[in-house]
């Protein structure tokens, strides 16, 4: 996932967390509320869930690779 969406997400999750509405968050940082409500929930993000799903880790698969 792209580092600038992420760090988006993150600070409307914090922007949430001290006291702003979940629709005034994701409208000031243009982040979906479904996205939004599914991380407050503990969802991670797809990426993130593709590399819990592996065997290996990518430092695993780094190692191997060289």
């Amino acid at each position: 996932m792209d580092t600038v969406r992420e760090q988006n997400i993150q600070s409307t999750i914090n922007a949430v967390e001290n006291g702003s509405s979940l629709r005034q968050a994701a409208r000031l940082y243009g982040i979906l509320r479904a996205t939004l409500s599914d991380r407050l929930y503990g969802r991670t993000s797809v990426p993130a869930g593709k590399v819990e799903a592996r065997k290996l880790s990518p430092v695993q698969e780094r190692f191997l690779t060289n």
